[in-house]
Parts: C-alpha cells; structure tokens; sequence
C-alpha cells in the first residue's frame, strides 16, 4: 500500500520514502499556519490567519475550566 510512513519536512515537500523509491515530486501536503500562544498551538484552516491569535500581554495567565455538577445516569450496556 502507498503512503505508509511517508516522511515530510516543514513546508510539506515529501522527503522520504520508505521503499527506497525517490519521493514524487508532486508528493505535498498543505502546511497550516501555526502559532503558540498561552501554551496552546493554535492553526488557522486557510492559507493566512484572518485574525490575531488571543493574549493577555505579559505575565502569568490563569485558566478556569468549567465542571458540569450534573451526575448522568448511564445505562451500563451504553457503547461509546
């Protein structure tokens, strides 16, 4: 089968094949922009970020998540 631990660089560009085959030249895959910020990367779905990835200038940042106190009752032959 094709594609199996095909290695790529930073820009897409196939680099590596496994077989021993030279990588096709047409062998690309898209390189979304990525950026990190608060300790998370953040990738944009396009070509360019239409936005400013969030900030809070300099400093620590603490972070709140939000826990549901609601218990649910599952029925125990439940497959997820």
């Amino acid at each position: 089968m094709p594609f199996h631990h095909w290695r790529y660089d930073r820009t897409g560009r196939c680099v590596d094949v496994p077989a021993g085959d030279p990588p096709p030249a047409a062998a690309r895959l898209f390189a979304f922009p990525t950026v990190e910020s608060l300790g998370i990367i953040w990738a944009f779905n396009g070509i360019e970020p239409t936005y400013a990835v969030p900030t809070f200038g300099e400093g620590p940042v603490a972070l709140d998540s939000f826990r549901n106190p609601v218990t649910m009752k599952v029925a125990s032959d439940t497959v997820f």
